[in-house]
């Protein structure tokens, strides 16, 4: 779509796709799929991380939730 609109809305494309995999992300964190939660989250930081639509400052709430917290709760079960 971005390309066959020439690239012209480039930046609000983006952000649109990153607002929508961050709200992908917590619907799916909330279901219980959290590797889906994680590659949402991946993408969208990719897409762009700094926007309007996305205090920095929830999306690393949700990092840190999904990544450090999950990591943390795995080595507490496994002993590792």
């Amino acid at each position: 779509m971005n390309a066959n609109l020439g690239f012209s809305y480039n930046d609000i494309i983006k952000t649109m796709a990153s607002k929508h995999y961050y709200d992908l992300a917590l619907a799916c964190e909330r279901g219980g799929e959290i590797a889906r939660a994680k590659a949402s989250l991946r993408k969208c930081v990719l897409a762009k991380p700094f926007n309007k639509l996305l205090p920095l400052k929830e999306v690393l709430k949700v990092w840190r939730r999904l990544y450090i917290s999950s990591s943390y709760s795995k080595k507490v079960r496994t002993g590792k």
